[in-house]
């Protein structure tokens, strides 16, 4: 398979918006704002054994970072949620991102894990899609694809990502970290799988980033893959063997 051009439609690179200047406690406050109330909800859910307060959060959390854009007169569409110039290179590019991710993390990330005696993702909260064929279809559907691709993408790559490159200056080294910010932001945000699943989803989430500032600033591509991720993550668990305790 030859590779796309370098301003190659999978990126739908033009024309790429930057959101306002934002000082450095102007931006840890709205990402504060978003993210926040996010940990509080799941936290609660946790508690009390109401799992479907995540995608609530999520929900919550999107509504507020859409509120605090259209202070600033912007649109989620200049922070990449916008069609793609080749749906095609997308999804051939969503489909190669996937791969390399499942391998970072079977080769590369578990082994170290495991090494480090951090212990293994903790996905008891999922099981919930044993219990039913409804809930299996409800967490592969408007769970999967709607609360994680859509909702964690737009809250993460896209507004988080952003603000944190805005607050340190926009230059290349402020990219660097903002995608190294982000994904920490997103791998504590999971700090329910425990440690070793805060490590392998922050290491996912820094890839995911680099893959967006690499896709032109466009968001299909990690939304898609995130959305694959988790669809053969929840069908997993449904048809395979129990993972025990």
């Amino acid at each position: 398979m030859q590779a796309p051009p370098q301003n190659s439609p999978q990126t739908g690179t033009a024309p790429q918006h930057e959101i306002p200047p934002a000082g450095g406690w102007e931006a840890a406050g709205e990402i504060a704002l978003v993210i926040l109330p996010y940990l509080a909800t799941v936290a609660l859910g946790r508690f009390f054994g109401l799992i479907y307060l995540g995608p609530v959060a999520v929900l919550a959390g999107v509504a507020i970072a859409t509120f605090l854009l259209h202070r600033k007169g912007r649109r989620w569409h200049d922070l990449g949620f916008r069609r793609p110039r080749s749906w095609r290179w997308t999804f051939l590019g969503a489909a190669g991102l996937y791969l390399a991710l499942m391998a970072t993390v079977a080769l590369l990330v578990m082994p170290l894990v495991d090494a480090l005696e951090l212990g293994r993702p903790d996905v008891g909260r999922l099981l919930i899609v044993r219990q039913s064929l409804l809930a299996y279809l409800i967490f592969l559907g408007p769970i999967s694809w709607g609360t994680a691709a859509f909702g964690e993408e737009l809250i993460a790559r896209g507004f988080i990502l952003n603000r944190l490159a805005e607050a340190l200056g926009a230059t290349r080294m402020a990219r660097i970290l903002s995608v190294l910010g982000q994904g920490l932001i997103f791998g504590v945000a999971h700090w329910y799988q425990g440690f070793g699943g805060v490590i392998v989803v922050t290491i996912v989430a820094v890839l995911l980033g680099f893959a967006y500032l690499k896709a032109g600033r466009n968001l299909w591509v990690t939304i898609i893959t995130h959305g694959i991720v988790d669809s053969v993550a929840v069908t997993a668990l449904y048809f395979g063997p129990d993972p025990g305790p």
